[in-house]
């Protein structure tokens, strides 16, 4: 979603790999030179038996500001498998409208 009259927007990520309730990797921060955002998410009460399971989908959303460089640092293991996307965009794009998303990985060679 772009903000009209400014430069910002809502940018969408999220893990689709398989473990995607089950890797706990919150907070997450969203930073570049001027900006930082740290996001948390939601907890999904399931049970198995007298256990709770305290599933959470890796889903996020940000305010970003167009046309930058973002470094996204997960507080555990990278998921291997991301969507991202600014939200209602065009289904074509917008080649005036960007972000570019850097990730860091701890484990060689994980993407």
């Amino acid at each position: 979603m772009e903000c009209p009259g400014t430069d910002f927007g809502v940018l969408e990520f999220e893990s689709i790999a398989p473990d995607r309730q089950l890797s706990f990797v919150v907070p997450v921060f969203v930073k570049n030179n001027t900006f930082e955002n740290k996001l948390n998410a939601w907890r999904e009460w399931n049970w198995q038996g007298p256990e709770p399971l305290n599933m959470r989908f890796m889903r996020f959303t940000s305010i970003i500001q167009l046309n930058k460089v973002y470094n996204i640092t997960y507080s555990g293991t990278n998921p291997y498998d991301l969507l991202h996307r600014i939200a209602l965009r065009t289904p074509a794009g917008e080649g005036s409208k960007y972000v570019i998303v850097q990730y860091k990985y701890a484990v060689a060679l994980s993407i």
